[in-house]
């Protein structure tokens, strides 16, 4: 019973129709997936929080919440060196953030095209030779004598 229950939610899950707002993203991402790299604004996000995870970390230093960590940044830190590296460190987290952007989509991209051909391929094989009706009944049978 367990097994027939999964196996009619996962055909569920694979065989729905597609809903508009899938529809919407395999159109947009078919034509955005070529210049997705070429457009700053992946990349400004990335950056922009990289800029305010530097922003908190300087706040953090200037509020001298722990004076030990505070004395040694003042007596060893130069401004300009952790200017630097939290420049490095937003560039660096922009272009992080636009290849793992583009990965999400491309993942998505891939499982709707592939649930839209499966099902355009189930609707054209309903009335096939292969019923799944009588094999679940042999395959709960043959698990409850396991």
């Amino acid at each position: 019973m367990h097994i027939q229950m999964n196996f009619k939610l996962t055909k569920a899950l694979i065989f729905a129709a597609m809903t508009i707002e899938e529809e919407k993203f395999l159109t947009y991402w078919t034509v955005a997936r070529k210049n997705y790299f070429k457009s700053p604004m992946a990349y400004l996000k990335g950056f922009s929080g990289g800029i305010v995870l530097g922003v908190f970390i300087v706040l953090l230093i200037a509020s001298g919440w722990y004076q030990r960590a505070n004395m040694v940044a003042n007596a060893q830190a130069n401004p300009f060196v952790l200017l630097m590296v939290i420049i490095a460190v937003s560039v660096g987290m922009g272009f992080i953030y636009r290849r793992f952007k583009w990965e999400m989509n491309e993942q998505k991209y891939a499982e709707l095209m592939h649930k839209k051909n499966s099902s355009s391929l189930h609707s054209s094989s309903e009335h096939s030779s292969f019923n799944q009706q009588q094999i679940l009944p042999q395959i709960t049978k043959n698990h409850d004598q396991n």
